[in-house]
């Protein structure tokens, strides 16, 4: 049967809260694990078995009236233990010097090398006599018979692109190649060189091509002479061939070397000769 009457609830006053004292509440106050006092309250209540339920009035008294003492594997590791070390931030790596070096090495000093392989160069080695005069290894490549694409353009002064473009309009013809750059010989070069010197005037800018020419660049009075008696089956240089269409020599070498004109072979270095029939085809060819 249920009763009928008023129920009374009674809570019994917790010492730290005001009202019943949890078992993770109590471990800590006795300095003990959870699961030494869940053992202890066992006998009283069987029930108990978590670290957020409350304890029992009979066991809390039991328990506060004779309290156990702290253990000492839970005190000497959490209640006595000593403040572990703060770990000592990692020095920062230096600035890179201004030689240059990546500034996530931590290396200063290192100069970064470019992919790739190293530019070929044919200077001679810097050198210096008893007095202290040193040579100049730009100047001393006039000696040299072999020169790459970098001594071409540190001798005249010029950007490898531009020795590149000399090759590709035909100026300058490779002898071979040493690793990734053309060589090319010194004589072919210096003949190359004073054909394009000849071609510009004192602004360095390409001279412009006009028709009739008065005196073309790189030929002479007699030249002009022959020009006047030439006949299709006849063989002209690559300049001679230009005058008469009114073109650059770029353009003449371009068609030879796009397969446009057969050039025929002579026994004169840098001496191109093309037939004049092959060159007013290849013009009538360009333009229809």
């Amino acid at each position: 049967m249920y009763p009928t009457g008023p129920v009374v609830l009674i809570v019994a006053p917790s010492r730290r809260y005001g009202g019943s004292m949890r078992v993770w509440e109590l471990a800590e106050s006795l300095r003990i694990t959870t699961a030494e006092l869940l053992a202890l309250i066992e006998p009283y209540d069987k029930y108990v078995t978590s670290h957020l339920a409350t304890i029992p009035e009979m066991a809390l008294r039991a328990i506060q009236s004779d309290p156990p003492a702290p253990t000492r594997k839970f005190s000497d590791y959490y209640w006595h233990a000593e403040p572990r070390p703060r770990p000592r931030p990692s020095p920062a790596p230096p600035a890179a010097s201004r030689l240059g070096g990546n500034p996530f090495s931590g290396r200063r000093g290192r100069l970064r090398r470019r992919p790739g392989p190293r530019p070929v160069s044919f200077e001679p080695p810097y050198e210096e006599d008893d007095h202290g005069w040193g040579n100049d290894p730009t100047a001393d490549l006039k000696y040299e018979p072999i020169w790459s694409t970098r001594d071409v353009a540190r001798y005249y002064d010029v950007k490898p692109a531009t020795v590149r473009q000399w090759v590709a309009r035909g100026y300058l013809t490779p002898e071979g190649k040493e690793g990734p750059s053309h060589v090319f010989a010194r004589n072919e070069v210096m003949d190359a060189w004073a054909d394009i010197s000849a071609r510009r005037n004192e602004s360095g800018k390409a001279s412009s091509q006009s028709w009739p020419p008065s005196r073309p660049r790189g030929l002479h009075a007699t030249d002009l002479d022959r020009l006047n008696k030439v006949t299709p089956e006849s063989l002209v240089t690559i300049t001679e061939a230009a005058v008469m269409l009114g073109l650059a020599p770029a353009t003449i070498r371009s068609w030879i070397r796009r397969g446009h004109i057969t050039p025929h072979p002579t026994s004169t270095p840098r001496r191109t000769l093309v037939s004049v029939a092959d060159v007013h085809a290849a013009a009538r060819r360009k333009r229809h």
